[in-house]
């Protein structure tokens, strides 16, 4: 049936093509062949204009001028979810089995301070597990680092982040922030897995973290000595 309608398709295809072909060399041809004032003036249609600039003050407040909206991806995540499943419509493949693993940032604020940058977020991992039974098992967990633990205790942003610094009273202690790199422990854009069966979770310049893949446990920095 797929092949049928494979061949089908492509018999359309080549048809249509050889019509167009016609028509338009039948057209070129009948252009030829008229006398000037019985020639149909052509008109074509200038192309779409395109978005070059990306305004926020030409869209809805919260929205950007192409039209996308933005708001959702700065909502901050609160809770962890440990191993319920999930509904499944249909049936899986009875080979299928593995986990899908994905990091991003899930928090944006601590306190009264917020990140000035989307990848400032503080890493959430998040896995769907596919088990034998042919079930589906969702589990998210924060990748706890230090830069994490210092927010949260601080109730506040406390160390910087890859664009975010903290709120600093004293000018001497600003002076040297500026000089200091950030700590770069916030693994929240990427997944990899490396040395066999171990899991690490990475960002833009970051360290990588290590977890472990059944319970999503941090490990710390993986040290390649």
């Amino acid at each position: 049936a797929v092949q049928a309608a494979a061949a089908t398709a492509g018999r359309r295809g080549r048809v249509a093509v050889a019509a167009a072909g016609t028509t338009a060399n039948g057209a070129e041809d009948g252009a030829r062949s008229t006398s000037p004032t019985s020639r149909r003036a052509t008109t074509l249609e200038a192309p779409p204009e395109l978005v070059t600039s990306v305004d926020p003050s030409k869209g809805p407040e919260g929205t950007y001028q192409v039209g996308i909206d933005f708001k959702n991806w700065l909502q901050s995540a609160e809770e962890e979810i440990e191993a319920v499943d999930l509904r499944v419509e249909g049936t899986l493949p009875p080979w299928l089995r593995g986990s899908l693993v994905h990091a991003g940032p899930a928090k944006f604020e601590f306190g009264d301070d917020e990140f000035v940058d989307w990848v400032d977020g503080q890493a959430m991992l998040y896995r769907v597990r596919i088990r034998a039974d042919g079930k589906c098992e969702y589990r998210n967990q924060w990748l706890d680092t230090s830069n994490h633990r210092a927010h949260r205790e601080a109730g506040r942003i406390a160390v910087r982040e890859t664009c975010s610094r903290p709120s600093l009273e004293h000018m001497w202690e600003r002076f040297m922030y500026m000089f200091e790199p950030p700590n770069n422990e916030n693994g929240n854009l990427h997944i990899s897995q490396f040395a066999g069966t171990r899991c690490c979770s990475m960002s833009v310049g970051s360290s990588l973290l290590e977890f472990t893949l059944s319970d999503m446990k941090t490990l710390g920095k993986v040290n390649f000595n």
